[in-house]
């Protein structure tokens, strides 16, 4: 029996292969037939680099999401406030800041500060110039505690144009 459908496999897959025939019409236009349209059409082969790629995916290997979720949490005597990866790029988009700000976000946002003051109990002022706007942030244990924008000159009312 098992003969039977693998010889019943094997015939009817090979008439399922086909082939695609590329035409003209009477406008000119490009057609696609599966039945030749004249005496010396030929089979229409596809390019290779016309072909689709497919990624290869590998297995999972088996870790769960709340055992690598852990590891991303910050460790409970870190003082600052915990915000997602989400959290932080939409603070960013937005050009907002929040008090509890880790300094790698800042760093993220406008590199490395152009004036760094260090003062007692590892607080920390850092200070960024341009030509129409200082920032001055302050941070407690690399999280953010206050900041300040002085803008020279008028602000701009369009949000998108400020520096």
């Amino acid at each position: 029996m098992k003969i039977l459908y693998i010889t019943l496999i094997a015939l009817v897959s090979s008439l399922c292969h086909g082939q695609v025939y590329r035409c003209l019409n009477e406008k000119s236009e490009i057609t696609f037939a599966a039945t030749p349209c004249d005496s010396q059409s030929q089979p229409y082969q596809v390019k290779q680099g016309m072909a689709l790629k497919l990624k290869t995916i590998d297995a999972p290997n088996g870790t769960n999401k709340t055992t690598k979720a852990a590891t991303n949490t910050p460790p409970k005597n870190a003082s600052c406030a915990s915000f997602s990866a989400t959290q932080l790029r939409n603070l960013r988009v937005k050009k907002q800041f929040q008090k509890g700000m880790p300094a790698a976000a800042i760093i993220k946002r406008f590199g490395k500060a152009q004036l760094v003051k260090h003062k007692p109990n590892q607080q920390q002022v850092w200070i960024y110039k341009s030509a129409r706007v200082q920032r001055t942030f302050k941070f407690k244990h690399d999280c953010l505690s206050s900041w300040r924008e002085k803008w020279q000159g008028k602000k701009s009312k369009l949000g998108k144009y400020q520096i």
